[in-house]
């Protein structure tokens, strides 16, 4: 069963899906308690300019000049997000993935707005064998025993 709780729910990706899960979490705190990020693309403002006029990037986010402060943009996102609504987060990247740079500057950037952030680089590219092994690292940073426990705690005997 799936709870309807905060507490008890959780998002994650890797790739294309880390950037939806920080969106997800930072634009739908009431939903989301945690989210991980693994090899991440969380600067979509840069991505969709460096391929402009490309469709499949168009298609998805619109004209590169306008995903800067829109609903896509992670770093506005973080920075719209009260203090008091704001998820932890995990972060990992490889060293030598192509996306290192643009998860570290994400990283400083929820540094310096006080997220509760766990950022964590290790050598490893853009790929499955990386992201098998880091993702025990996510498991183990989520409250999974405490969700466990509460949702045995509301079961009927």
């Amino acid at each position: 069963m799936l709870s309807p709780r905060r507490e008890d729910t959780f998002v994650a990706g890797l790739s294309m899906g880390g950037y939806g899960a920080l969106k997800c979490a930072l634009r739908a705190p009431e939903v989301f308690s945690r989210a991980a990020s693994l090899s991440g693309a969380p600067d979509i403002t840069g991505i969709c300019a460096e391929n402009e006029g490309e469709p499949y990037w168009t298609d998805i986010f619109g004209p590169s000049d306008g995903v800067e402060g829109s609903i896509n943009d992670l770093y506005a996102a973080a920075r719209e997000l009260p203090p008091s609504r704001r998820p932890p987060i995990y972060m990992w990247c490889g060293t030598e993935d192509g996306l290192l740079e643009d998860n570290r500057r994400f990283g400083a950037h929820l540094k310096a707005l006080n997220y509760d952030l766990t950022y964590e680089e290790s050598p490893g590219g853009h790929d499955w064998r990386c992201w098998d092994a880091q993702i025990q690292r996510v498991l183990n940073w989520l409250p999974l025993n405490a969700a466990r426990s509460d949702a045995d705690e509301r079961k009927e005997p």
